[in-house]
């Protein structure tokens, strides 16, 4: 089943915890996310659209990620963290912070441009 918000986010999510070197009490103390609903988010007993937009919305910015990341492909391809011998748990944070700070700059210029326009 994978028509609209009908999707799991588990992998994604374990993914980017992996990348950041976060295990699930990170998340757990960080996120402000029940560790029920965290528990059926990781191991796919609860679909996306199931999920509180406030829990996705503290997740991801636990994650340094939008909510977009776990339904847009692209947005999860360019924010992507890799954990090799060049990338480091270390550096993906730094990367993943950085990520944000530019979504966020985006963000605000887009709000500076509408009011230009008026």
């Amino acid at each position: 089943m994978n028509n609209g918000n009908a999707i799991y986010i588990g992998e994604i999510v374990s993914e980017r915890m992996l990348a950041l070197g976060m295990d699930f009490n990170y998340i757990l103390e960080n996120s402000f996310v029940e560790e029920d609903v965290l528990r059926k988010i990781l191991n796919n007993k609860i679909y996306l659209c199931e999920i509180d937009n406030i829990d996705l919305d503290f997740l991801a910015s636990t994650l340094y990620c939008t909510t977009e990341y776990f339904t847009d492909t692209k947005n999860r391809e360019r924010n992507k963290l890799k954990l090799d011998d060049i990338n480091t748990v270390k550096s993906n944070i730094v990367k993943a912070k950085i990520q944000c700070l530019m979504d966020d700059l985006v963000f605000l210029q887009g709000i500076y441009d509408k009011t230009i326009e008026k």
